[in-house]
């Protein structure tokens, strides 16, 4: 049986204006071809140069991750006039590659196809066809690949994964550049803390951890979000025991392993208390709001390294140098 989605095909599908000539021509890429490239006539729409998307591509060319460029032009009937639909990022960076900072001029091919269009409103639909969202891949596609091939990762849930690059993005080992950068790139922190990503998806957010019950348990959503994550990583690396105890108690806001555990006015468990009312309320955080949760994490683990108790955690927005975990 066949596996191709037919319940929303149209019938009979509406034909295209536009039509390919020939196999695209691939050639070595000089400053040259380069520049006709991107001089030549915009597609109408085009979107402006995105400063995110020439920095992601330069960090592809530099860490000799890009593949051969896609490049696309379109000869108009109606007009008589071709237009560029697909290339300006790429072809500009290629023209302007600045030898003395990024290093020597990259070794990469284009791949040309040349298209004929009926209309100007043909070029307009051909051009939207590049990049599309309904066909492009999300970053937990991206992220996908790295959970099946880093050590210690494979057959993890997705969601927590998400959560861990998320999270891990935002480390001391991290940089500001870095999470202006592609999934790509921002993933490859999986890598780096493997580790870490292995113990949590063990012990506190993966499907199979101790006191999950099934793939839908919603208390592990209280600690899949970045700022969380950072927070588990930080107190990880101060003693894995105890920030096993400690998030265990956050997590499931129940009798946990020891003492603290026990009482209403635990700070792991009025950590839990708010992580939990988040939940009920849904919809998007501040980053003020998430930023107050964060060290309200730090003040319930520093009161549980401490053995005391509170009655409400606190977090004072107006201090220079907030405190950190203990």
């Amino acid at each position: 049986m066949s596996r191709l989605p037919t319940a929303n095909l149209s019938d009979p599908p509406p034909k295209v204006g536009w039509v390919a000539l020939d196999k695209p021509r691939v050639q070595l890429i000089t400053r040259a071809t380069a520049r006709a490239m991107y001089q030549m006539l915009a597609a109408p729409g085009d979107r402006p140069l995105s400063e995110k998307r020439l920095t992601e591509h330069i960090d592809s060319i530099r860490r000799g991750a890009m593949r051969t460029m896609d490049w696309g032009r379109a000869y108009c009937k109606e007009d008589g006039k071709t237009y560029r639909v697909n290339g300006k990022h790429t072809s500009l960076i290629m023209t302007e590659w600045d030898t003395s900072i990024l290093g020597p001029y990259p070794r990469i091919h284009s791949s040309t196809t040349d298209y004929v269009c009926d209309k100007l409103t043909d070029v307009a639909n051909l051009y939207s066809t590049f990049d599309s969202r309904t066909v492009a891949r999300t970053a937990t596609d991206t992220y996908r690949p790295y959970e099946k091939t880093v050590e210690g990762l494979d057959g993890r849930h997705e969601h927590a994964i998400k959560a861990l690059v998320g999270g891990l993005n935002y480390l001391p080992t991290s940089t500001t550049a870095n999470r202006q950068r592609s999934a790509m790139s921002r993933v490859e922190m999986l890598n780096t803390e493997r580790e870490f990503c292995a113990w949590i998806l063990d012990h506190l957010v993966g499907e199979n951890s101790p006191g999950v019950v099934s793939e839908r348990d919603k208390r592990r959503r209280r600690l899949m979000r970045a700022n969380m994550i950072k927070a588990i990583y930080k107190t990880y690396k101060i003693d894995p025991g105890q920030a096993l105890v400690f998030w265990t108690i956050v997590r499931d806001d129940e009798v946990g392993t020891g003492r603290m555990g026990q009482e209403r006015d635990a700070p792991p468990r009025q950590l839990g208390k708010i992580l939990e009312n988040d939940l009920i309320k849904g919809g998007p955080q501040s980053d003020a709001h998430r930023r107050e949760v964060y060290y309200k994490a730090v003040h319930a683990w520093n009161l549980f390294r401490t053995n005391k108790k509170v009655r409400e955690l606190r977090y004072n927005p107006k201090l220079t140098v907030q405190p950190d975990f203990m």
